[in-house]
């Protein structure tokens, strides 16, 4: 998995889907699904701030979603269940079965509300070649892979150069540096004291 650590807030959430939705007619699949077996599939920015709204996050604080969209998808995003006594029983999308898409989490700390002390990293991703989940139902013709499509390279490339012309870059130095990106809103907060975090990494402007 290629992965690009990124620093969030609502706002800065929904300005980034809001290009993404216009710049390649996609669809914002979230990997749970708490009412049937496939995609909840969010076609706009309006679709996309109720979800946020009605999704748990008191119980179930990350919640990421798989981009699909005309340009680069082949396949449904496939579904199990899962049974889990915090945020209850629901569907879980299998990570690179189906698509292409892009995976994108935001984890914005205390969704929908404003982070207090510390906002949480997220990350948006794609794999060099995607897991055909058509052999889930139809053993017969066995398990193959789906390319990457060069569009989708392009588009995330692209979502890539959004994300650091509406933002800054912040590192964590130990030793090694790690690179992120905070969008505009979470670095205007980091620059009132709230901290940009990724597990125990604390990052922090150039």
């Amino acid at each position: 998995m290629s992965e690009t650590t990124i620093f969030l807030t609502k706002t800065d959430f929904v300005k980034l889907a809001d290009f993404i939705f216009r710049n390649y007619k996609a669809t914002f699949v979230p990997d749970v699904n708490f009412h049937k077996p496939d995609s909840i599939e969010l076609k706009n920015v309006e679709e996309l701030v109720i979800h946020l709204h009605q999704y748990p996050h008191e119980r179930a604080t990350a919640l990421s979603y798989l981009i699909n969209s005309p340009i680069w998808s082949i396949e449904p995003i496939y579904f199990v269940p899962v049974e889990n006594p915090i945020i209850g029983n629901h569907y879980s999308a299998i990570q690179r079965y189906g698509g292409p898409s892009i995976y994108l989490t935001p984890r914005m700390h205390g969704l929908p509300n404003s982070p207090a002390d510390k906002i949480i990293g997220g990350m948006l991703a794609d794999y060099s070649y995607y897991i055909s989940g058509s052999f889930i139902n139809d053993k017969t013709n066995g398990y193959k892979t789906i390319e990457r499509p060069e569009a989708l390279k392009q588009a995330l490339s692209d979502i890539k150069k959004f994300i650091k012309s509406n933002g800054q870059r912040v590192v964590y130095r130990n030793g090694s540096t790690r690179i992120a990106y905070a969008m505009t809103g979470a670095y205007e907060l980091y620059e009132k004291g709230v901290k940009l975090m990724q597990g125990n990494l604390s990052f922090e402007k150039e």
